[in-house]
């Protein structure tokens, strides 16, 4: 038998294990927990310094990077640290330069580019383009394969659907 120092209760001998068994419990929990937050920590950190480094290294405008983030994920480019794994980060500037089109004055003006770069073919060229609608091309291509965001004066950024 032994007493509790703190509380001076008797503790019985297969008490005793029972407590020294739930109090190493409690300190693995404890240093469990203290083992995640600083790893939540650390990676907090990485995510912060990697959004810091977003423009330089990856060339992504931060204008259209937020633009999207906010439309796909519903938060923006300051709330990525804490929010999303440095592993995550990464898959969304992945997702995010394979959907980024551009940033045009215009849906049409996006479209008409696209005519003239030759993207849909030969149609652009010839007699044949003075017969091609823009604008219910561009309304019908920004209905289904693409999607556009407002950018700042009056401008938009074009994306696929990816």
């Amino acid at each position: 038998m032994f007493r509790n120092i703190e509380t001076g209760k008797r503790i019985e001998d297969r008490d005793y294990r029972r407590v020294l068994r739930v109090r190493k419990l409690e300190a693995d929990r404890a240093t469990k927990a203290a083992a995640e937050k600083e790893a939540a920590l650390e990676e907090r950190e990485e995510v912060a310094e990697r959004v810091a480094e977003l423009g330089e290294y990856d060339s992504i405008d931060s204008e259209p990077f937020n633009a999207w983030l906010y439309n796909i994920h519903g938060y923006g480019i300051s709330d990525l640290p804490g929010t999303v794994s440095v592993d995550t980060l990464d898959s969304m500037i992945q997702e995010f330069q394979d959907a980024y089109a551009g940033e045009w004055g215009s849906e049409e003006e996006y479209t008409q580019d696209a005519v003239d770069q030759g993207i849909f073919g030969e149609v652009g060229q010839g007699t044949l383009s003075n017969y091609l609608d823009v604008q219910s091309l561009s309304r019908d291509l920004f209905m289904s394969d693409m999607y556009s965001l407002y950018a700042p004066c009056n401008r938009i950024f074009a994306f696929f659907n990816v």
